[in-house]
């Protein structure tokens, strides 16, 4: 392989590499978005189980267990 040859194929190892570069930044930060979300979604989830909670408690508990008791 010629020297010209040798450097080509540099030169296309280093665009490769470059843009390998890229996507792992690019991924990088999609990951730390689904992250985000997750703990969005995650914080929403416990705010349901607790309404539902409530909602059976309601709904399905005697009668004096389903209001809360009066301040005087």
């Amino acid at each position: 392989m010629s020297a010209s040859d040798l450097l080509r194929r540099l030169d296309a190892l280093e665009r490769r590499t470059g843009e390998l570069e890229r996507q792992v930044v690019e991924k990088d930060e999609i990951i730390a978005a689904q992250r985000m979300q997750i703990e969005a979604l995650a914080t929403a989830l416990d705010r349901a189980r607790e309404q539902l909670a409530l909602l059976k408690k309601a709904l399905f508990s005697p009668r004096r267990e389903r209001y809360a008791p009066s301040p005087d």
